[in-house]
């Protein structure tokens, strides 16, 4: 074959084991890249997920009564926006640092060939820059704007879920359904506007990359190919990078309400005063209201209690009467210091409650709530729930001095047996003994 020459199958067969070696190491380093980011992606998470939940389960319980805070809304941010984080670390930055390295190496190699090829080139960046701002400006607002949405969703879903008895005995699927179909109309429309503005910005785009290979006489035609192949082969990673950075954007401002709620302080916290305490240690048992005012925080305006007082001797039975609403189950609150009150004073043994360590203070009082709720677990570990450390022989005892025993040792499994979610597989009589054991 004349135009060959003579030499070629030795130069051929050179560079194909030296792609065939680049390749090969390609191979491995991508591998142990993804395996790296995917590691720090997951513990990242986790360790966010772990602080956002800690930071929840130590706020006062008027903070899961604002507006924001709803089941829902707390349930999207510890599971939904954590793991937003770890798709940009885990599945975003490492094709983010191969598009970055093939546009930096493409342009030392078009540079390399032809100088002047590669300024031409370069003399169009600021509209692709303009390109990708206007990228990056809309997608800010407009994952915003979706999250809101979908938040929507996530909190219809969950309290329909809960409360499935009520909407099933009031046959309100269909209702569900339509406001679920309601919730999602914005999310569609915002998508398809949108994608719209994408296309057209990325169309203009490409656009004005294809008419920069100009030719004015100052290179030869070899290198002038040679140069815009080289680096026209990083347009997809360009492209790609455009797409990504409005992506990891949106990320980071996703993540914005969780990262206020890490910086929250809680008003009380459950771990001062820093007083000891012996284990063995016990309260006598004398409770005193003096003249205390409460309003909820998120009806500040309605008065609860006004100049209430009250005193309580050790084994002394008292029974509070009244209204709903006349703030029975609020007296309880206070003394287990779900919230502060407005004026007066809270003592147990003649000490401010607030110079109690909140935790010593809660483990020696039991609480059964008017509608028990049990967690999903066995009827041992949510009768030994606080008290991790009691005995067989004392979780018994407790569900006999509750008259649960005979029911509980009536069951296939015994105390072994799972109550389900909140409950579900007891009656309401049922879980309040053992709510009360």
């Amino acid at each position: 074959m004349p135009y060959l020459e003579t030499n070629t199958k030795i130069v051929v067969s050179k560079y194909s084991i030296i792609l065939f070696l680049v390749g090969l190491v390609t191979c491995f380093s991508n591998i142990f890249q993804h395996y790296i980011y995917g590691l720090v992606g997951k513990r990242v998470m986790n360790n966010l997920r772990e602080a956002l939940f800690s930071v929840m389960l130590r706020s006062e319980v008027s903070w899961f009564e604002e507006r924001g805070n709803s089941v829902g809304f707390l349930t999207s941010r510890v599971v939904s926006d954590t793991a937003m984080i770890k798709t940009v670390i885990s599945d975003r930055m490492p094709i983010i640092i191969q598009c970055i390295s093939s546009i930096l190496i493409a342009t030392v190699l078009s540079t390399a060939v032809n100088w002047r090829m590669g300024l031409v080139v370069y003399a169009m960046m600021p509209c692709h820059l303009l390109a990708s701002l206007v990228q990056v400006r809309s997608a800010k607002g407009f994952a915003t704007d979706i999250s809101t949405s979908h938040q929507k969703l996530i909190s219809l879903t969950s309290e329909a879920v809960s409360n499935i008895r009520t909407v099933a005995s009031f046959v309100q699927e269909q209702e569900i359904l339509r406001k679920a179909r309601l919730a999602l109309q914005e999310p569609m429309r915002i998508i398809r506007m949108e994608s719209i503005k994408y296309g057209a910005v990325q169309g203009v785009a490409l656009c004005l990359w294809h008419i920069t290979l100009l030719e004015k006489g100052l290179a030869t035609f070899e290198n002038c190919v040679r140069s815009y192949q080289t680096f026209a082969l990083t347009v997809p990673s360009i492209t790609e990078l455009w797409s990504l950075i409005p992506m990891v954007v949106s990320a980071i401002s996703l993540l914005d309400p969780a990262l206020d709620i890490l910086d929250r302080e809680t008003q009380i916290v459950a771990d001062e005063p820093e007083v000891p305490f012996d284990d063995e240690d016990r309260i006598v048992g004398h409770v005193a209201f003096a003249d205390v005012g409460f309003s909820y925080p998120s009806r500040a305006k309605v008065t609860i209690l006004d100049g209430f007082s009250l005193t309580v001797k050790p084994g002394q039975r008292v029974a509070l009467v009244g209204p709903s609403g006349a703030g029975k189950s609020t007296v309880f609150a206070l003394l287990l210091r779900f919230y502060q009150p407005c004026k007066g004073k809270v003592l147990v043994d003649g000490k401010h409650i607030r110079d109690y360590n909140l935790k010593w203070l809660r483990k020696q009082i039991g609480l059964v709530q008017q509608e028990p709720i049990l967690f999903n677990l066995s009827i041992r570990e949510n009768i030994s729930y606080g008290n991790e450390g009691a005995s067989e022989a004392e979780i018994v005892e407790a569900a006999m001095r509750a008259n649960i025993h005979e029911f509980i040792s009536g069951l296939s499994t015994g105390y072994d047996t799972v109550v389900g979610d909140k409950g579900s597989q007891l009656s309401g009589g049922q879980k309040q003994r053992i709510a009360i054991a």
